[in-house]
C-alpha cells in the first residue's frame, strides 16, 4: 500500500511540473497568440466586406439601372 501511495504521490508530482511547464508557454506565448488573433479578426472583416459588396452589387445594379432609366 506504501508503495502505491508512493507511485501516486510521485505521479502527481510530475504532473504539477507538466502543467506548470505548460502555463509557462502559454505564458509565453501569449503576445503571439493575441497578434494572431488580430490577424483573424481582420480577415474576418475583410470577408464580412467581400461577402457584403457581392450580395449588395446585384441590388445596386437594378437599383441604379432602374434610376437611369427614369432620367
Amino acid at each position: 500500500m506504501k508503495d502505491l501511495l508512493g507511485r501516486l504521490e510521485k505521479h502527481e508530482a510530475e504532473c504539477s511540473l507538466r502543467y506548470q511547464r505548460i502555463e509557462e508557454k502559454l505564458a509565453e506565448n501569449s503576445e503571439a497568440f493575441d497578434k494572431m488573433d488580430k490577424k483573424i479578426d481582420k480577415f474576418d472583416n475583410r470577408l464580412w466586406a467581400i461577402v457584403l459588396a457581392a450580395f449588395s452589387a446585384p441590388l445596386v445594379t437594378v437599383v441604379l439601372v432602374k434610376f437611369l432609366e427614369s432620367l
